[in-house]
């Protein structure tokens, strides 16, 4: 048999043996899931202009926060992604009634060290923050709480994301946390 011929099959069965265990590996870890029952809740704010004395303040900007709960219910990791945003300065998540009434702040998103960026006018696109909430950074009426809290209330439509810039500091954007489809 030729060696070109020979090294072309061998390169063939590797490269079969390697694909096949891997989609093996992966449909078993699918259906491994799926008998299991496990879910994974997630929930979703599309951040528009925020409302102040009933006025929506003015703004072309746009965001989204995406939450999905890990850790078996003792984490909330989180992104936030924003569009045209200009000096943003804090985000964080209130619990409240409405989307004119400013509620308890709850946890503090972004910056995490919980320090207002000061002093920065630069335009933000694309991701603006990122982390795991756990109820150690509760705070407000939830402070001392458990994240079984956080998520009853996000579950109840009662907490909201907010981004707060220097030219609104009570808030430019605000979005009500819905669960994702």
């Amino acid at each position: 048999m030729n060696p070109s011929r020979i090294l072309f099959l061998f390169g063939l069965f590797l490269f079969l043996l390697v694909t096949g265990g891997t989609s093996t590996t992966l449909a078993d870890s699918r259906n491994v899931s799926q008998v299991s029952g496990a879910t994974t809740e997630k929930f979703v704010a599309l951040l528009v202009a925020d409302i102040h004395e009933g006025q929506a303040v003015e703004t072309t900007a746009s965001g989204r926060a995406e939450f999905e709960v890990v850790e078996n219910g003792a984490g909330l990791a989180y992104t936030i992604t924003v569009s045209g945003l200009e000096s943003p300065y804090m985000a964080h998540l209130r619990l409240g009634k409405s989307m004119d009434h400013q509620g308890s702040l709850v946890v503090w998103l972004w910056p995490v060290d919980r320090k207002p960026i000061e002093g920065k006018n630069e335009r933000h696109d694309g991701l603006l923050g990122s982390g795991v909430i756990r109820a150690k950074e509760l705070t407000g009426v939830l402070v001392n709480k458990k994240m079984a809290d956080l998520l009853a209330a996000i579950r109840d439509g009662k907490v909201d994301a907010d981004i707060h810039t220097r030219r609104h500091m009570p808030g430019e954007l605000r979005g009500w946390l819905v669960k994702a489809e």
